[in-house]
């Protein structure tokens, strides 16, 4: 192999090189080989060397038919072949991933994945079907206690035969929450320094795209601290993660603004080639392992959603009447909160983008007021969007597009035919789609007339509220309908599309 770019690593063990110098690679493992320059010999990045051309490209290549006796087929233990990596453990998969990047692998909820290489905390390398590639390890969940992290922690601690099975495990869960918490910090300082510095200092990005991008990076590296001293076992850590979590408010905003700058990154990446060549070339800095911006942008919603587990795993291994049971529990009410706090973030976050979407790509003609989606409704609070999509007249086919709000329903159409895959595509900011309202917004009988002031007023009122018995019915049996409505869109994906 040719190496294509200069790798320099004080890391003992690793292998440097000079641009363009040859590499004789031994073994291929995931995103980090191993080589030799002569009598040097270590490991480095795959991505940074290329397969050298052969020599022989000049000669005629043969072709033709020959004796199948005279040949044998060379099967999976031939000494001609790479010898596939053995797996570290086996885990399930909690949810559906589809991969984002080149060297991450796809999956089902239900597929098991052989794990090949942990050496990152959020981002883990794994096999399913023949296929290798990189996934967050928070779509996954262990399925034996063989790859439990609470059984590999300071084997040498002098009092780990004094140790309870039930104390073992929980210093074992305590030890890998402040690991990878250790990790997790040290990944965001590496953001600062070798993405988000030569991008302010290049000027290819503008001070609002920089903003976009990073959002709050620095104080949301601010906010984190250690959550325990260095020396195990650890008696108490409940107070310093509850004490720790009550600061972590400027994660509900970055996490908030994650998807836009995200967004951002694929357009530039997908539109300005030089673009995405200037953030590869910066992803190769030893220290990214790798793993582009994109991937780094994830991981404090990565971490944001593991607290729980964290803490959840500690407190079950917490005796009862155990000084710490009181703090993990507050930190856990802390933890999910936070959690819960993102995640309303995020989702209105999304309400209000596209609730602007539909501002700037719906002509509402025949109405008299102007119409502002985003503002607040007469009772409801603020407007919000629940559900949109495409819907056809049963009898003419008519195509239009539906938005339900929480106060009112919305039906367009327009004049040029649209295909969307979903949601997202529609609300797209490459989708310069106009749409039409389709018929004017029809609302109660109106109580009164236009006149003002107004004398007598009651009469007409006590007259409406009279004919509303029907109400007294549908607000009874609305919980259930409720509940039905829920069960079938939690149950049925088809249903859930449909409507």
């Amino acid at each position: 192999y040719v190496a294509l770019f200069t790798y320099e690593s004080p890391q003992p063990g690793d292998l440097t090189f000079q641009e363009g110098d040859v590499i004789l690679v031994s073994q291929r493992e995931g995103e980090w080989w191993k080589g030799a320059i002569g009598d040097r010999i270590g490991l480095f990045p795959s991505n940074y060397v290329k397969p050298k051309e052969s020599d022989a490209r000049g000669k005629k290549r043969q072709k033709g038919w020959f004796p199948a006796a005279h040949v044998t087929v060379l099967g999976s233990n031939s000494g001609k072949s790479t010898p596939a990596p053995q797996p570290v453990c086996q885990v399930i998969a909690i949810y559906d991933y589809t991969a984002a990047n080149g060297d991450e692998m796809s999956f089902s909820k239900g597929q098991l994945i052989n794990v090949l290489s942990k050496n990152n905390p959020d981002w883990w390398q794994g096999e399913l079907n023949g296929v290798t590639g990189l996934f967050p390890t928070n779509y996954i969940q262990m399925t034996t206690t063989d790859c439990d992290p609470s059984q590999q922690w300071c084997a040498g601690l002098a009092s780990l035969d004094t140790m309870s099975t039930q104390e073992r495990k929980r210093q074992g869960y305590i030890h890998e929450l402040m690991e990878t918490e250790e990790k997790y910090v040290e990944d965001l300082q590496i953001v600062l320094e070798v993405f988000h510095k030569p991008m302010s200092e290049s000027g290819r990005l503008t001070e609002a795209e920089m903003v976009m991008l990073f959002v709050n990076w620095k104080e949301a590296l601010r906010v984190r601290k250690k959550t325990g001293g260095d020396n195990m076992p650890v008696q108490v850590v409940g107070d310093i993660l509850a004490a720790e979590l009550a600061h972590m408010q400027p994660y509900i905003r970055f996490c908030s603004c994650q998807i836009n700058g995200a967004a951002l990154l694929q357009t530039r990446t997908d539109n300005q080639p030089e673009f995405k060549d200037f953030l590869k070339k910066l992803a190769t800095d030893y220290r990214c392992k790798g793993m582009p911006l994109s991937s780094f942008l994830l991981k404090p919603m990565q971490r944001i959603t593991r607290y729980p587990l964290h803490i959840k795993n500690i407190l079950e291994s917490t005796a009862e009447g155990h000084v710490d049971r009181g703090p993990l529990k507050e930190a856990l009410e802390r933890a999910e909160e936070l959690c819960q706090q993102v995640n309303e973030g995020v989702r209105e976050k999304e309400n209000s983008d596209r609730l602007e979407w539909i501002q700037n790509h719906v002509q509402c003609d025949g109405i008299t007021e102007n119409l502002v989606f985003h503002s607040l409704t007469n009772c409801l609070g603020p407007r919000k969007l629940l559900y949109s999509g495409k819907m056809h007249k049963a009898k003419s086919n008519k195509e239009l597009w539906a938005f339900l709000f929480n106060d009112f329903l919305l039906l367009t159409h327009t004049s040029k035919q649209f295909t969307s895959s979903g949601p997202d595509k529609l609300f797209s900011n490459k989708n310069n789609l106009q749409l039409k309202m389709y018929k004017a917004l029809r609302v109660r009988k109106k109580t009164g007339g236009d006149n003002m002031p107004v004398q007598v007023v009651g009469d007409i009122l006590a007259a409406e509220l009279a004919h509303m018995q029907p109400y007294i019915r549908f607000c009874s049996c609305q919980i259930n309908g409720a509940a039905l409505l829920q069960r079938r869109t939690t149950s049925q994906p088809e249903f859930k599309d449909f409507l």
